[in-house]
């Protein structure tokens, strides 16, 4: 979940104080793609505070959560849209959106790097299979199952560009037919409009974080269909699905009667 420039909205002293008590690191991959992110105990202290502090964020209608309630209502009516129940969650915070799938029977899977975010989750959802995990080292037990939507909701920007796509990679063949992976986060269609936007908000902008453009996942995703719904200036949802591959008719002979 998006952290780093929450003071961008006012009155969120509570996050601002819990930023100032973590710490910002910066991993080097060794493919040399940077990959940002709060520690895992930044996200434990921010926890008991998340939910009201993006309410209040959503509410000024400027980065980083312009538009929130309208990205996850997307991301919600998209995975509705797929021909199965089940969903694979990466870095479900709180709960907040997986919940209200699992109050509708969906089967829930889903990591997560913060204990204590994943024990609220796991309050709003007992029954969901939820592992304290990061990206860098998924859990075995997610491989077993397939998924009709796999969906991150302000999580993948924490990846450096390659990150995300080497994720996505891995994680496409884990889908049913039909399925889909839905993105919902900080983006733009293009790296122009993105620089826009990061020019609208360079006091708050966070250069740490790597959010998605479209153009660029339609370019490292040739073999899927790449959708784009915009929310706001700086919001949107991605909606990837694997083209289906038409097979050629066989020659069959022919009765001429």
């Amino acid at each position: 979940m998006i952290v780093s420039h929450c003071q961008a909205s006012t009155g969120l002293l509570e996050c601002m104080n819990t930023r100032q008590q973590t710490n910002n690191i910066l991993i080097e991959n060794r493919e040399g793609n940077t990959q940002a992110m709060m520690d895992s105990q930044g996200f434990d202290a921010w926890a008991e505070n998340y939910d009201d502090t993006v309410v209040r964020s959503n509410s000024v209608g400027e980065y980083p959560f312009a538009a929130y309630t309208e990205v996850l209502d997307e991301v919600y009516q998209q995975v509705r849209q797929a021909p199965g129940l089940s969903i694979l969650d990466m870095g479900f915070g709180t709960g907040t959106l997986t919940a209200r799938f699992y109050a509708e029977g969906f089967e829930i899977t889903g990591i997560d790097f913060s204990t204590e975010m994943l024990a609220k989750a796991k309050v709003k959802m007992p029954q969901a299979k939820l592992y304290h995990a990061g990206f860098s080292e998924l859990p075995t037990d997610i491989f077993n199952w397939k998924y009709s939507s796999i969906i991150f909701t302000y999580s993948i920007h924490h990846l450096g560009y390659n990150q995300q796509y080497s994720l996505i990679k891995q994680l496409v063949p884990l889908l049913e037919e039909g399925g889909a992976v839905v993105i919902g986060d900080v983006m733009t269609a293009t790296t122009e409009d993105m620089a826009l936007a990061r020019k609208r908000d360079s006091e708050q902008w966070d250069d740490e974080e790597f959010y998605p453009v479209v153009q660029t996942f339609q370019d490292a995703f040739p073999q899927m269909t790449v959708g784009f719904i915009r929310k706001s200036y700086c919001s949107g949802v991605l909606v990837m699905r694997v083209k289906q591959t038409v097979k050629p008719e066989e020659n069959k002979p022919r009765n001429d009667g």
